[in-house]
C-alpha cells in the first residue's frame, strides 16, 4: 500500500497535468471564439470559463472524499462520470490541438498570433 505521501504527490501530479491540458484548450477555444465571432465571444467567453471551472469540482471531491460523508454510489454517478468523459475530452481535444498550435506558432515565429 503506497504512503499517503506518495498518494498525495500523484494526486497532484495529475491534477496538474489535467488543468495543464484544460488552460490549453479554454484559452484556444477562447482565441477562436474571439477572432470568428466577436460579438458573441463577448457573452460567452465568460459563461465558458465558469462552465471549465464547474466541471473541475469533482477534484475537490476527491481529495476531501474521507470527511465527505454520503451516498457513494450516487455521489459517483452525479459527480465522477460527467468528471471522467470531461477529462476525456479535454485531453483529446488537446492532443488535436496540440500540434496545429505548433504549427501556428512556427509560421509566425513567435510572433503575436491571433
Amino acid at each position: 500500500m503506497p504512503s499517503k505521501q506518495i498518494y498525495f504527490y500523484f494526486f497532484l501530479g495529475v491534477v496538474s497535468v489535467f488543468s495543464v491540458a484544460e488552460f490549453f484548450v479554454y484559452y484556444q477555444l477562447r482565441r477562436i471564439l474571439r477572432r470568428d465571432f466577436p460579438d458573441w465571444a463577448f457573452r460567452a467567453v465568460p459563461i465558458i470559463k465558469w462552465f471549465f471551472i464547474l466541471m473541475n469540482i469533482p477534484i475537490v471531491f476527491l481529495f476531501f472524499r474521507k470527511e465527505i460523508k454520503g451516498d457513494y454510489p450516487l455521489l459517483t454517478t452525479i459527480m465522477l462520470y460527467p468528471f471522467t468523459i470531461w477529462q476525456f475530452l479535454i485531453i483529446f481535444w488537446a492532443l488535436i490541438l496540440i500540434p496545429f498550435t505548433l504549427l501556428r506558432l512556427i509560421r509566425n515565429r513567435g510572433g503575436v498570433t491571433s
